[in-house]
C-alpha cells in the first residue's frame, strides 16, 4: 500500500462524495456540506489518500487532525476503505501510519468517534487496541488508543 498527501480541494471534495455512505451515517449528514468539510479537512488537518499496488487502485483515504500539541492526541475524522478492499488489512495499516505520524510528532493517543450502530467499526478498533471511553452523543462513542 503507499499512501499520497492530499493537498486539491478537488480531489477531496471527490473522495468525501465517492465515500459518504461508506458508514452507518453518511459523513454529509454528520458534517453538512461536502465542499465546505473538504476545505476545513485541507486547512487544519492531514489528509491521505490510499492506493493498492496490487490491485492498481485507489484503496480509500483517511483525514486526521494531527496539530493538537496542549493533549498531544491525534483526532481521526474519516477512515474510509473502499468496499472491494475491506478486510484486507488497509484500516489496519492506516492505524499503525497513525501511531507513526504520532510518534514522530511528540503525539501520545489518538482518538476518535463512533456511530454505536456501527459495530464493525467497534469490533475493528477494539481489535487494534481502543478502548471506549465515554459517550459522545446518544448515537456515539469515543473511543481513545495510547500510542
Amino acid at each position: 500500500m503507499q499512501f499520497r498527501k492530499i493537498s486539491s480541494l478537488e480531489e477531496m471534495t471527490q473522495l468525501l462524495t465517492e465515500y459518504d455512505d461508506s458508514a452507518v451515517r453518511t459523513i454529509s449528514s454528520r458534517t453538512g456540506d461536502l465542499h465546505t468539510y473538504a476545505k476545513k479537512l485541507l486547512q487544519y488537518g492531514e489528509n491521505v489518500a490510499l492506493f493498492d499496488e496490487r490491485e492498481h487502485m485507489e484503496a480509500g483515504f483517511v483525514s486526521f487532525y494531527g496539530n493538537d500539541a496542549v493533549n498531544q492526541t491525534i483526532y481521526l475524522t474519516v477512515i474510509a476503505i473502499h468496499p472491494r478492499l475491506k478486510g484486507r488489512g488497509f484500516g489496519t495499516a492506516v492505524i499503525k501510519y497513525l501511531e507513526r505520524f504520532g510518534r514522530e510528532h511528540g503525539r501520545s493517543r489518538i482518538k476518535l468517534e463512533v456511530d454505536k450502530e456501527n459495530t464493525g467499526a467497534v469490533r475493528f478498533y477494539r481489535k487494534n487496541g481502543f478502548q471506549i471511553t465515554e459517550e459522545a452523543s446518544e448515537e456515539s462513542f469515543f473511543m481513545e488508543k495510547e500510542i
